[in-house]
C-alpha cells in the first residue's frame, strides 16, 4: 500500500517508508554507486506524516569515515523535509566500501554481543490490530512475503543506476556470491508496513465518517 485515503492527519498520507530508498540514494545525484558497496547499517526515524501532493526535498551529506578490521567504512546521513521545512523522515546508513560481500554475507565469525535482543513473548495468541490493555510481549499477527527477482530488482532501481549486487546475476557472482540478495531497506520497508497496518486497523475505528 502506499498511501491511506483517509488519516487522522487531517488528509491522505504517503505510507511511512514511502521515500526510504530515496533517502539511501540522494547521493547518486552527485556520486556514482560504489562498485562494491555493502550495508550494515540502516536506520530510518520517522518524525511525521507525509501528505499526499506534498514536495518533499531531500538533503544528504557523508558524516564519518572510518577504517574497523581492515576495512574502509563510511556513514550518510539524509533528511526529507516538506516545503516548510519540517522534518518529515531521517536516514543514517553505514557502509562498508571496496568489500567481497560473499566473504562478509553468511558466515559469522564475530561473538554475539551482549546487548543482544531476544524477544520475550507471554505465550498470548497473535493480534491483528493495537488495543488498549495489551499484555507486554503478545505478539503481532505475521504477514508472510515471498520476494520476485523482479520486486528486488525495481527496489534496487535497475535501470536507473550501475548494475548492482541486487538487481543482476553477474554482479552478484563477481562479488563472491551464490546469487542476488534483496536490500536491507526493502526488509525493513516490509517490517513498516506490519507495524502500520497493525495500528492502523486501531485507529481507523476512530476516523471519522462522511455523512
Amino acid at each position: 500500500m502506499a498511501f491511506f485515503n483517509t488519516s487522522p492527519f487531517g488528509g491522505p498520507i504517503a505510507h511511512a517508508a514511502l521515500l526510504a530508498n530515496d533517502l539511501m540514494t540522494v547521493y547518486y545525484t552527485h556520486m556514482t554507486a560504489p562498485q562494491a558497496g555493502l550495508h550494515t547499517t540502516n536506520e530510518l526515524f520517522f518524525h511525521a506524516p507525509v501528505p499526499m501532493g506534498e514536495t518533499v526535498t531531500i538533503t544528504g551529506r557523508f558524516t564519518d569515515k572510518y577504517v574497523r578490521r581492515d576495512n574502509g567504512y563510511v556513514v550518510l546521513e539524509a533528511e526529507a523535509g516538506d516545503r516548510q521545512g519540517n522534518l518529515l523522515i531521517s536516514y543514517r546508513h553505514v557502509e562498508i566500501m571496496r568489500i567481497q560481500a560473499g566473504s562478509v554475507i553468511g558466515p559469522s565469525s564475530a561473538p554475539p554481543p551482549d546487548d543482544k535482543i531476544v524477544p520475550e513473548t507471554n505465550n498470548a495468541k497473535p493480534i491483528d490490530k493495537a488495543a488498549a490493555g495489551i499484555a507486554p510481549g503478545t505478539p503481532i499477527m505475521s504477514t508472510p512475503k515471498t520476494l520476485s527477482q523482479e520486486q528486488i530488482s525495481v527496489y534496487a532501481c535497475v535501470g536507473e543506476h550501475e548494475r548492482n549486487l541486487h538487481n543482476d546475476i553477474e554482479a552478484a557472482r563477481k562479488y563472491g556470491l551464490e546469487n542476488t540478495i534483496a536490500q536491507g531497506l526493502q526488509t525493513a520497508g516490509y517490517c513498516s508496513e506490519l507495524c502500520t497496518d497493525f495500528f492502523w486497523r486501531f485507529l481507523v475505528h476512530y476516523l471519522p465518517t462522511e455523512g
